[in-house]
């Protein structure tokens, strides 16, 4: 359902597909909130909501899901904090890109605890701090990108990519 010129707000109902495994609405019209009821969705592996005009708080009860794998919600007016235990969360994510939102606070230090995971696309938003230790426990890791935001002591990582050997871009800006 991606690039379809869909436009209103993702129904609450949707939650009602229990068994939906992929959901693929990126690059429509998409407004309003992400609804909560989302968060029944117990079998979703795939949601991708990037490129909308979605606002708000990503429930967190998403984050709660541990069958996702692909989890994107890039280019929308979304804000709020990446939990902190994600990797406990969502242990099996392979995708996470949130970028060009307005998320704040710092990276959290788990998300490097995933180590199955292969994009991180966290660019052009308000995250703080340092990067956390541990990317050099994601050998499947393809792309890291925090760039535009405002992370300090972003040259240290380098070292920390070294057992990165799939790594194939990097954007630290």
């Amino acid at each position: 359902m991606g690039k379809n010129q869909l436009d209103g707000s993702i129904p609450p109902s949707i939650g009602n597909l229990s068994l939906l495994s992929h959901l693929d609405v990126n690059t429509n019209n998409l407004t309003g909130e992400i609804p909560e009821a989302m968060s029944r969705l117990d079998h979703i592996q795939h949601l991708q909501l990037s490129i909308n005009s979605l606002k708000g708080i990503v429930p967190m009860q998403l984050y709660n899901r541990s069958t996702l794998v692909f989890f994107a919600f890039a280019k929308n007016d979304l804000y709020g904090e990446t939990p902190s235990d994600i990797s406990f969360r969502l242990p099996n994510l392979r995708v996470f890109h949130n970028c060009f939102n307005k998320f704040s606070g710092p990276i959290p230090p788990s998300l490097h605890n995933v180590t199955k995971i292969e994009s991180i696309r966290m660019s052009n938003n308000l995250f703080t701090g340092s990067v956390p230790p541990g990317l050099n426990r994601l050998h499947s890791l393809v792309m890291y990108n925090i760039g535009f935001n405002h992370i300090s002591d972003t040259t240290s990582i380098i070292t920390g990519l070294t057992n990165c050997t799939n790594l194939q871009f990097i954007a630290l800006d």
